[in-house]
C-alpha cells in the first residue's frame, strides 16, 4: 500500500524508452521507429514523418531533460537528508514529519527541485500517451489478426504508467500535507552517492487489508514458520487486520517442527559479555565470534543487525580468519545468490550477513553448522516506520515496546534460528552473545518462542567448551 521512488529506478524507467550504448540507440523508441518502417507499409509518408518527429524532436529530448533533472533532484535530496537528519553511519533514514515538511528549506526544495522534475515527467508521459494513441490508430494490414505493433504499444503504455507512478511518488514525498495513517522518509547510503530513495507507506495496514482483501476473497491461506510469538497468533492478528474480521472466518493451526532439536541443535548463550548498549560490547563480541569460528572452523553464518557492526567485525577478524584458513564472505561484496553459492562450495567459509540473510536462506548439510547472533534483532527505534508506529501505539494507550518491538524482534530471531536446521540430517549450534535474552524480563519470550532445544548458558569459557564438545560428537548418520 506504499509508494517509493529511487534514482536508479527513475533512470531505468527512462532508459526503457531510450538510451545510448556504445554509440548505438537502444530502447523502445528506436525499436518503434524500426518497426514502423518494416511492418507498417500502409502508413502514409506524412503520417510516418509526424511519428518520427514526435519521437526524435520531442520524446528523446524530453527523456534527456528528465534524466538530468532526476540526477540533480536526487543529489539535492541526498544532501538535504544527510545534513538535516543529524544521522551518522552508512544508512541514513530521515523521517519527514509535519514539522520537517514545514521547514522553509524543505519547502524550497519542493518548489524549486521536486515539482519541476515532476512536471517534466508528466509532460513526457503526456507526449508518450499521444504516441500511444497515434500508434493505436494505425490500421491493420489485410488478413492480420491483430493491429500492428500490438506488443510494443502495450509496452509503451506500461512503461509510461511506471513513469507516472515515479512522478506521483516524488510529488508526494515532500508535499506539505502529511496524510493520516502515513509515514514518509528519505533514505540515503553514505557510502554510495547513487543510492537515494523516497518512501511513503501506511503506518497500519490492518484496516486496508480487512476492507480491500479479506472482504473481497472467500478463502485465504497464510502460512509461515514464523507467524507466532510464544505459539500465539495475537501479534499477527493485530498487524495484518485479522482482528477486524469475523471470528468465525479465521481458523488457526500451529504445527510442531518435524525436527528433533534436542538431538540436532544446541542453543549457546554467553552471559559474561557486556550488554550491547555498553561501549565494550563491540570488542567483546568480536573476540567471542573469533573463538566460536575457531571451534567450528567456519561453516557459519554471523547475523548482524546493522552494516556498521558487520563492517567493524569483518575488518577486525579478516586477518585472523585468513590465518585459520577460513574464507570470510561479507554481505554487500556480491549478490546474495553469489555469496550463498560461494558459501555452499567452500566448506571452510563464514558469511557475515544482515537484513535479508536472516530469512529466506536455505543452506542444508555440513556447509552451515553454526549461526552466531551477536545482538537480539531489535529494529533501530529511530527508523522512520518503527518510530512512527511506536508513536501511534503509545498515542492509543498501548505499550509500543512490548506490543510491537518485542514481538517483531522475536519473529526475526526465530527466522535467524531457522537458518540452521533445514533437514532431519542437519546438526548445529546457535550462539547468542546478547545476555539480555536471560537477564531482561522480555528475554524469556525469545526462548519460549523457540522449539524445544538444549541450552548451554554461562560464562563464555564454559559455553564455548560445551560448544566444542557438541561438535566433537558423532553426527547423525555417521558410522
Amino acid at each position: 500500500f506504499g509508494v517509493s521512488a529511487t534514482r536508479f529506478g527513475a533512470l531505468a524507467g527512462l532508459g526503457r524508452f531510450h538510451r545510448n550504448e556504445r554509440r548505438n540507440e537502444r530502447g523502445l523508441l528506436p525499436l518503434l521507429k524500426a518497426r514502423l518502417i518494416k511492418d507498417c507499409p500502409q502508413l502514409a509518408v506524412s503520417e510516418f514523418e509526424e511519428l518520427q518527429e514526435l519521437i526524435d524532436e520531442q520524446l528523446v529530448p524530453g527523456i534527456g531533460v528528465c534524466r538530468d533533472m532526476v540526477n540533480t533532484l536526487f543529489d539535492v535530496l541526498r544532501e538535504l537528508a544527510t545534513k538535516e537528519s543529524g544521522q551518522i553511519g552508512r544508512d541514513i533514514k530521515w523521517r519527514l514529519t509535519q514539522e520537517v515538511l514545514d521547514d522553509p528549506k524543505v519547502r524550497a526544495v519542493h518548489a524549486e527541485q521536486v515539482m519541476p522534475t515532476v512536471d517534466a515527467f508528466r509532460t513526457l508521459t503526456r507526449k508518450l500517451n499521444v504516441l500511444h494513441m497515434r500508434l493505436c490508430e494505425i490500421p491493420a494490414k489485410p488478413g492480420d489478426a491483430e493491429p500492428p505493433l500490438y506488443a510494443e504499444t502495450l509496452q509503451l503504455r506500461a512503461y509510461a504508467n511506471r513513469l507516472d507512478h515515479t512522478a506521483n511518488a516524488l510529488a508526494e514525498c515532500t508535499s506539505e500535507e502529511l496524510a493520516e495513517n502515513t509515514v514518509r522518509w528519505i533514505e540515503a547510503d553514505a557510502w554510495n552517492e547513487g543510492k537515494v530513495r523516497v518512501v511513503r507507506c501506511p503506518l497500519e495496514v490492518g484496516q486496508p487489508l480487512a476492507d480491500w482483501v479479506y472482504a473481497k476473497l472467500k478463502t485465504i491461506v497464510m502460512t509461515s514458520a514464523t507467524l507466532t510469538v510464544r505459539q500465539e497468533f495475537d501479534y499477527l492478528y493485530q498487524r495484518v487486520g485479522l482482528d477486524r474480521t469475523d471470528e468465525e472466518r479465521v481458523d488457526t493451526l500451529f504445527l510442531d517442527s518435524p525436527f528433533d532439536f534436542q538431538r540436532q541443535a544446541l542453543l549457546c548463550i554467553a552471559t559474561d559479555l557486556p550488554e550491547p548498549s555498553k561501549p565494550a560490547f563491540a570488542d567483546a563480541s568480536i573476540d567471542a565470534i573469533r573463538e566460536v569460528l575457531r571451534i567450528t572452523r567456519g561453516h557459519a553464518f554471523v547475523l548482524f543487525t546493522s552494516f556498521s557492526a558487520l563492517n567493524q567485525a569483518s575488518k577486525a577478524l579478516a586477518g585472523d580468519l585468513r590465518g585459520m584458513g577460513i574464507t570470510l564472505l561479507r554481505h554487500g561484496e556480491a549478490s546474495r545468490t553469489k555469496l550463498l553459492d560461494r558459501f555452499r562450495s567452500d566448506s571452510s567459509s563464514v558469511l557475515f550477513g544482515t537484513d535479508s540473510f536472516w530469512e529466506g536462506v536455505d543452506v542444508a548439510g555440513d556447509s552451515l553448522q553454526c549461526v552466531i547472533i551477536p545482538k537480539l534483532p531489535f529494529r533501530v527505534p529511530t527508523e522512520p516506520i518503527q518510530q512512527a508506529r511506536a508513536e501511534a501505539i503509545e498515542a492509543q494507550g498501548g505499550n509500543a515496546f512490548m506490543g510491537y518491538s518485542v514481538p517483531q524482534a522475536v519473529i526475526r530471531f526465530r527466522q535467524g534460528f531457522g537458518r540452521l536446521i533445514r533437514r532431519r540430517t542437519d546438526r548445529g549450534a546457535i550462539v547468542v552473545l546478547d545476555k539480555r535474552i536471560l537477564t531482561k524480563f522480555y528475554g524469556r519470550i525469545f526462548i519460549q518462542s523457540l522449539p524445544g532445544v538444549g541450552i548451554a548458558k554461562g560464562k563464555s569459557t564454559e559455553v564455548f567448551g560445551r560448544l566444542a564438545e557438541f561438535f566433537e560428537q558423532d553426527k547423525p548418520g555417521d558410522a
